[in-house]
């Protein structure tokens, strides 16, 4: 059974912490995530209704329903996260520019964005790099035209910073697909780039997080950037050892229960 003290494993300060505070903590580690094809708008509703005041880094969700996140979470610090190139890695780079374009000027803070995991496993690397770089700094400019420049006046600035703090841009290696050189090899190439997350994979593919793979990727990625486990994470034990092994975000659709497990442990 899991303990106080292993849990508190993937914490800071939590000696000093309060239970509340840790549980936002835990919270602010997790992108409540529901990509399901099957589900209408009132179910994505009911569930974004549910999730927004639990303190999430994110809420992912498929481009179709953003608009539906954003209405809903006009009022949240949790912020809206969706996807491009996904779940298979097949689009070209510009199409891929333009729906991050459109994802961020609808009011998208975070983006995953699958790599082209095919070229990559035909040694194209520099077709790798290239295609998910222009993406990537197509978003940034983007966000920085919306976001950084001074048509705004000192209240209208304050207000625009508050709700946009900064692009957070994830690119999904799918590494069920991958041998274990080539995690070594996208995640070397593509935390080169500068995005702030490399991610295990997109929960559609064989088989999603796994230990050994986020080991791999923390020993190979650039130190400036962060990983984010996802796929198959239902449960605080292995939020608590995918932290330990190396991420700093996990990505899920059992992000409630997650927390109501921590509520449980913590209340003992």
């Amino acid at each position: 059974m899991l303990t106080k003290e292993e849990v508190s494993t993937i914490f800071l300060d939590a000696e000093t912490s309060s239970p509340e505070e840790l549980r936002h903590e835990l919270a602010q580690m997790i992108d409540q995530t529901l990509l399901n094809p099957q589900l209408g708008f009132d179910a994505y509703k009911k569930w974004i209704e549910a999730s927004k005041d639990q303190g999430f880094a994110s809420l992912c969700v498929p481009p179709l329903v953003v608009p539906l996140a954003l209405e809903c979470l006009a009022d949240s610090e949790t912020k809206v996260c969706s996807v491009i190139n996904f779940p298979l890695g097949f689009e070209d780079a510009d199409s891929l520019s333009m729906q991050a374009i459109n994802l961020l000027e609808d009011g998208v803070d975070e983006i995953d964005m699958v790599m082209p995991y095919g070229a990559l496993k035909a040694k194209e690397y520099d077709f790798v790099k290239e295609h998910v770089e222009r993406v990537y700094t197509s978003a940034l400019n983007a966000w920085d035209y919306l976001y950084a420049h001074d048509e705004f006046d000192d209240e209208d600035e304050e207000e625009h910073e508050h709700d946009h703090q900064g692009l957070v841009f994830k690119v999904i290696l799918e590494c069920s697909e991958l041998s274990d050189e080539e995690i070594c090899i996208a995640s070397d190439l593509i935390s080169s780039i500068g995005v702030d997350f490399i991610k295990t994979s997109t929960g559609f593919s064989s088989h999603g997080a796994d230990l050994h793979d986020v080991v791999l990727m923390s020993q190979t990625k650039e130190p400036s950037c962060q990983i984010k486990a996802s796929g198959g994470i239902r449960d605080l034990e292995s939020v608590v050892k995918f932290i330990n092994a190396g991420a700093t975000r996990i990505g899920c659709s059992k992000g409630l229960e997650i927390l109501a497990e921590f509520d449980e442990l913590f209340a003992r």
